[in-house]
This record gives structure tokens, sequence and C-alpha cells, in this order.
């Protein structure tokens, strides 16, 4: 069966005023390489959110962080009451990618998302839809060109 987006969707997007606001869905060992980038570019980005089902994970990143982010064991919790995260890095196992962006693109959040995009080509053609009606970005992380 098709993954389907939720009926609900959040206004359309502004432009992010000040530093981009980020939450990160999933907390294992991928996140690290993002938290690096966040803090490099720390004038420009913050994680105000972290996403892990693992106590251990979410205790790893925020020492990584050097901050207390907000935590959840739920991306869909987190999606609800973060109003503020102007984007999402999704970096859960593969076969949450899909649920996650459309969560993501309908609670009108951006998108960067380690590969696989989704395991589908349903799946695919969901997000595709979903991401062109909130209009928000959506990227593919993929660093091994």
């Amino acid at each position: 069966m098709p993954t389907q987006a939720p009926t609900q969707t959040a206004p359309r997007p502004g432009p992010v005023q000040g530093r981009v606001k980020l939450a990160i869905l999933g907390a294992g060992g991928i996140s690290q390489v993002h938290i690096a980038g966040i803090l490099a570019h720390a004038d420009k980005a913050e994680c105000v959110a972290l996403c892990d089902i693992s106590d251990e994970n979410l205790d790893l990143r925020s020492a990584q962080l050097g901050t207390q982010p907000a935590r959840y064991g739920d991306f869909n919790a987190l999606l609800r009451e973060q109003t503020d995260v102007d984007a999402v890095i999704v970096a859960l196992p593969h076969k949450l990618h899909a649920p996650a962006i459309l969560a993501s693109a309908a609670a009108g959040k951006h998108i960067l998302c380690e590969k696989p995009m989704c395991t589908t080509l349903s799946e695919a053609d969901s997000i595709l839809k979903a991401v062109a009606d909130a209009s928000v970005t959506y990227m593919s992380a993929h660093n091994q060109l």
C-alpha cells in the first residue's frame, strides 16, 4: 500500500529570518556529521530539537551540540510541538524516511534526508506531491559522489 501524505498541511513557509532552526530526526551515527556541520556554521543554523528512540543517542548528540535541545522519541510529536523549526534533517532507518518526509512536508518544514529518499516508487510519488503541495524544499543527502 502506498504511503500517503497527511491530509492536514501547515501554512506555506516564508523566508527564514535569522539562523535556521533545525530538528534532527534520528540521532544515530550519521547525525554526528550533520551536527558537526551545524556547529561549523553556528552563525547560520542551530539545532533546537532532536528525535530518537534511544536516550543514549540523544545524550550523545546533546553533548556534541553543547546545548540541551528539545528531545523527542516520536517525530510526529516533535513536528506538532516545535512549530518554530524551519527545517528537518531525516537520519532515520530507511523504512522511516518516507513517513518522516511526508509528516515534515505536511508540517511546512524544509527537508534534508539521508539517502535513500524512500524504498518504493509509490513512496517517491507521494513525496514528490507532498513537497510540491507544501512548497517546501527537499534535498537528498548523498556524499559519496
